[in-house]
Protein backbone atom coordinates (compact mmCIF):
# COMPACT_ATOMS: atom_id res chain seq x y z
CA UNK A 1 0.00 0.00 0.00
CA UNK A 2 0.81 3.99 -0.11
CA UNK A 3 3.52 5.14 2.17
CA UNK A 4 2.66 7.04 5.50
CA UNK A 5 4.28 10.24 6.57
CA UNK A 6 3.86 11.89 9.31
CA UNK A 7 5.56 14.94 10.95
CA UNK A 8 5.90 17.87 13.77
CA UNK A 9 6.76 21.08 12.93
CA UNK A 10 6.72 23.92 15.41
CA UNK A 11 5.08 27.25 14.05
CA UNK A 12 3.93 30.90 14.52
CA UNK A 13 5.75 33.17 17.54
CA UNK A 14 7.85 34.72 14.79
CA UNK A 15 8.75 38.32 15.00
CA UNK A 16 8.00 38.46 10.86
CA UNK A 17 4.18 39.99 11.78
CA UNK A 18 3.10 36.39 12.13
CA UNK A 19 2.40 36.73 15.90
CA UNK A 20 0.25 34.41 18.42
CA UNK A 21 2.28 31.88 20.56
CA UNK A 22 4.22 29.10 19.16
CA UNK A 23 2.70 25.42 19.55
CA UNK A 24 3.51 22.44 17.69
CA UNK A 25 1.74 21.21 14.64
CA UNK A 26 1.21 17.48 13.93
CA UNK A 27 0.72 16.96 10.38
CA UNK A 28 -0.02 13.62 8.14
CA UNK A 29 -0.37 12.51 4.64
CA UNK A 30 -3.28 13.13 2.80
CA UNK A 31 -4.29 9.31 1.82
CA UNK A 32 -3.97 8.63 -1.73
CA UNK A 33 -6.94 6.90 -3.65
CA UNK A 34 -6.65 3.99 -5.57
CA UNK A 35 -7.24 4.63 -9.29
CA UNK A 36 -8.39 1.38 -11.18
CA UNK A 37 -7.42 3.37 -14.72
CA UNK A 38 -3.91 4.11 -13.38
CA UNK A 39 -3.31 0.79 -11.03
CA UNK A 40 -1.93 2.69 -8.84
CA UNK A 41 -2.92 5.06 -5.59
CA UNK A 42 -3.01 8.68 -6.79
CA UNK A 43 -3.35 12.01 -5.19
CA UNK A 44 -4.90 15.04 -7.06
CA UNK A 45 -2.20 17.59 -7.20
CA UNK A 46 -4.44 20.21 -9.20
CA UNK A 47 -2.03 19.95 -11.95
CA UNK A 48 1.36 20.86 -10.16
CA UNK A 49 2.87 17.56 -10.01
CA UNK A 50 3.02 15.81 -13.54
CA UNK A 51 5.34 13.11 -12.70
CA UNK A 52 4.05 9.83 -10.47
CA UNK A 53 6.91 9.03 -7.79
CA UNK A 54 6.80 8.10 -4.34
CA UNK A 55 8.73 11.03 -3.21
CA UNK A 56 5.21 12.86 -4.16
CA UNK A 57 2.58 13.99 -0.70
CA UNK A 58 0.54 16.01 0.44
CA UNK A 59 0.76 17.01 3.95
CA UNK A 60 -2.78 18.21 6.29
CA UNK A 61 -3.04 19.02 10.07
CA UNK A 62 -3.47 15.38 11.66
CA UNK A 63 -5.89 16.69 14.28
CA UNK A 64 -7.19 19.89 15.62
CA UNK A 65 -4.26 20.70 17.98
CA UNK A 66 -3.66 23.99 19.66
CA UNK A 67 -3.54 25.77 16.30
CA UNK A 68 -6.80 25.03 15.49
CA UNK A 69 -4.88 24.22 11.58
CA UNK A 70 -5.53 20.88 12.04
CA UNK A 71 -9.42 21.05 11.31
CA UNK A 72 -11.78 18.24 12.06
CA UNK A 73 -13.02 15.15 10.32
CA UNK A 74 -10.77 12.63 8.04
CA UNK A 75 -7.62 13.58 6.60
CA UNK A 76 -8.93 13.79 3.14
CA UNK A 77 -11.10 16.10 4.20
CA UNK A 78 -8.73 18.73 5.81
CA UNK A 79 -7.39 21.65 4.18
CA UNK A 80 -4.14 20.61 2.30
CA UNK A 81 -1.09 22.66 3.82
CA UNK A 82 2.23 21.17 2.04
CA UNK A 83 2.07 19.25 -1.10
CA UNK A 84 5.64 18.25 -2.57
CA UNK A 85 5.89 16.16 -6.07
CA UNK A 86 7.75 15.15 -9.04
CA UNK A 87 7.39 17.67 -12.18
CA UNK A 88 10.19 16.12 -14.30
CA UNK A 89 13.54 14.62 -13.60
CA UNK A 90 15.27 16.73 -11.51
CA UNK A 91 12.61 19.48 -10.69
CA UNK A 92 9.81 19.24 -8.03
CA UNK A 93 6.81 21.68 -6.80
CA UNK A 94 6.66 22.55 -3.15
CA UNK A 95 3.45 24.58 -2.22
CA UNK A 96 2.41 25.86 1.06
CA UNK A 97 0.50 27.68 3.16
CA UNK A 98 -0.07 29.30 6.56
CA UNK A 99 0.56 28.12 9.35
CA UNK A 100 3.79 26.87 8.07
CA UNK A 101 6.63 28.84 7.11
CA UNK A 102 9.05 28.36 4.07
CA UNK A 103 11.91 27.20 6.02
CA UNK A 104 9.54 24.30 7.35
CA UNK A 105 7.92 23.76 4.68
CA UNK A 106 11.66 23.13 2.51
CA UNK A 107 12.82 21.53 5.79
CA UNK A 108 9.54 19.07 5.35
CA UNK A 109 10.01 18.64 1.50
CA UNK A 110 13.95 17.66 1.95
CA UNK A 111 12.45 14.62 3.78
CA UNK A 112 10.46 13.61 0.94
CA UNK A 113 13.34 13.76 -1.15
CA UNK A 114 15.55 11.52 1.72
CA UNK A 115 12.32 9.38 1.18
CA UNK A 116 13.99 7.58 5.03
CA UNK A 117 13.31 10.26 7.08
CA UNK A 118 9.54 10.69 8.26
CA UNK A 119 8.28 7.59 6.20
CA UNK A 120 7.21 4.31 8.23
Amino acid sequence: GPRRVAAVVAVGGGGGGGGGAPFLLALANCPPRWSADAGAYTLDFGGRVTVASVKNCQLVGAGAGAGGSGGGGSPSTRPILLQFGKTGPDSFSLDYRAPLSGLAAFGLALTALDGKLACE
